[in-house]
């Protein structure tokens, strides 16, 4: 029986989130990748991969706006530790 240590868990789920970001982007259902994305970064703020995920679908999107607000938060955030 292999026992998974809880840490371990998480960090397997935060990148299970992300793959479905991704998934849901190529399948062009937008709004549904940047709920997962934005989820994993909610669980997971130290998982780079949901950022950069969040980051190239705005960015493809040329949803500036919402690239801008994203950035302006990891700043806000980065400041703040």
């Amino acid at each position: 029986m292999v026992i998974f240590s809880l840490p371990v868990l998480l960090k397997s789920y935060g990148g299970s989130l992300v793959f479905a970001g991704v998934a849901y982007s190529k399948l062009e259902r937008y709004d549904e990748s940047e709920k997962v994305y934005k989820r994993a970064i909610d669980l997971f703020p130290e998982l780079p991969l949901a950022y950069q995920g969040l980051q190239k679908l705005f960015t493809d999107r040329e949803e500036w706006e919402k690239l801008a607000l994203m950035l302006q938060d990891m700043t806000i955030k980065a400041v703040d530790r």
